[in-house]
């Protein structure tokens, strides 16, 4: 980093930016949320990235059992399956309201829906855990399309969390078999056994890390494993089984900056270096039960330091007073740049942001 921007800002560009300040217009602030599907009390937590502070409901109403999957519209609300209510809900992305029942009870042969997917095909994927299939909806009407992938095929008979893979391949999590089933993505074909790990070791989900392997909750085992996202090969588990960590692992997800997310449906949420495994956090409050989870990008990060919704005088300020190394990377609210989490340094790269998008 250059030494001028170490320096701290000078008076005189605090006196410009006084005078830059004119009515502030409200602007849309949010950093990166991670939803939790809390099935002990039928509601969507929702809890902060840059700081894993609890944000309050996400979603509720509408008489939904067991919320279990949850995605993010493309109308930009929350979609979520009731597992225990045999459909799909459809809640207010801003407000969390109940808007609707997006997939009606049993529509197509829903039965206990889990994980979910929308896709820009203009579809919604569906798990049905009790039919053992994986249905297909119009993602804007809630209209049953087809069985996207039927019982049985290449084995399928219990499926879990669902995927589509770089290459746009569709992977199960099937926890009878304990296996991971790949399918193409565009006709549901079944193409190969990609991982074979056990009977009933796995039970949740899966995701494709940031290095490009996958990873995958073993309930029975409280661990997450890792295996090469090309060829399937195990590489040993991230999070060790019987650890005492985990507490019955079923959803999982990257965060923004590379941490592993974590929910245990006998726990709460463990927040973990994406690299080591090792824990960094818990996440509890609000929090029963929890089944699946997802990392939700609202808006672009645009300056708004203290959160009053506009970005002026008061932003700018906190960066100057906050210029240099973040004492405590966690905690370091003017680190905004580069978006989303920030580079654990305040310097000119967070005034820029501020000042590109003042008002």
């Amino acid at each position: 980093m250059s030494n001028s921007q170490c320096e701290r800002p000078t008076m005189a560009l605090i006196i410009i930016v006084h005078a830059l300040a004119a009515a502030a217009a409200p602007c849309a602030v949010a950093y990166p949320e991670l939803l939790v599907c809390s099935s002990g009390n039928n509601t969507v937590q929702k809890f902060d990235l840059k700081s894993d502070q609890h944000l309050g409901t996400a979603a509720s109403g509408g008489g939904i059992s067991l919320p279990w999957g949850v995605a993010k519209g493309p109308d930009g609300n929350l979609y979520v399956s009731g597992f225990g209510s045999h459909a799909v809900f459809r809640y207010d992305g801003s407000t969390g309201a109940f808007i609707d029942q997006f997939i009606p009870p049993q529509s197509g042969g829903l039965l206990g829906p889990g994980d979910l997917v929308f896709r820009d095909d203009g579809y919604l994927y569906v798990v049905s855990e009790y039919s053992f299939e994986i249905l297909r909806y119009d993602a804007q009407t809630g209209a049953f399309i087809d069985v996207f992938i039927a019982d049985g095929s290449g084995g399928l008979n219990s499926p879990r969390g669902i995927e589509f893979g770089p290459d746009g391949d569709l992977f199960v999590v099937d926890h009878y078999g304990g296996e991971v089933l790949r399918f193409d993505g565009v006709t549901g074909a079944f193409e190969e056994i990609f991982v074979s790990f056990g009977f009933g070791v796995f039970n949740g989900d899966l995701a494709f890390g940031p290095d490009g392997n996958l990873y995958v909750t073993t309930y029975q085992e409280d661990g997450v494993a890792r295996f090469d996202g090309s060829t399937g090969e195990y590489l040993g588990y991230l999070i060790l089984p019987f650890g005492f960590v985990l507490n019955g692992p079923l959803g999982l997800a990257f965060g923004p900056d590379g941490s592993l997310y974590v929910a245990s449906y006998l726990g709460g949420v463990t927040k973990h270096d994406g690299k080591t495994g090792e824990l960094l956090d818990s996440l509890f409050a609000g929090v029963e039960s929890p089944t699946m989870i997802m990392i939700d990008n609202p808006v672009q990060v645009t300056g708004d330091i203290n959160g009053d919704g506009n970005v002026n005088v008061q932003d700018m300020l906190a960066v100057i007073n906050s210029w240099g190394p973040c004492a405590n990377p966690n905690n370091c609210p003017a680190d905004i740049a580069p978006a989303p989490n920030g580079d654990d340094t305040v310097n000119a790269l967070d005034l820029l942001l501020v000042i590109n998008n003042w008002g």
